[in-house]
């Protein structure tokens, strides 16, 4: 038989705060990362614009060609992109397994 001062805590609903007091510090840690990251990439956009209207999009062209290099010769891409990455192993250089 069950006390049934039990049912009243398992049928009580957390609260929103108590909620967010249950997530990992890391997680708000990683959000305030990336927040900070949009703010830079929106104000790194637009000084590059000011700049030359083609700036930003030979900068983004160069920092997604050196992540793609990066995972190429690594082999530490998101799983979903490896069918993208494996025929450009055939080309480009990758690390040998140790």
């Amino acid at each position: 038989m069950q006390h049934p001062g039990s049912l009243l805590t398992v049928a009580a609903q957390r609260t929103a705060w108590e909620q967010l007091q249950r997530i990992p510090e890391q997680t708000w840690i990683n959000l305030a990362i990336c927040v900070a990251a949009v703010v830079i990439i929106a104000r790194l956009w637009d000084a590059l614009r000011r700049f030359n209207d083609y700036a930003p999009w030979l900068a983004t062209a160069v920092a997604a060609s050196m992540i793609l290099f990066y995972w190429t010769y690594n082999r530490n891409e998101p799983r979903f992109l490896t069918p993208f990455i494996e025929p450009l192993t055939h080309i480009l250089p990758t690390r040998s397994p140790q």
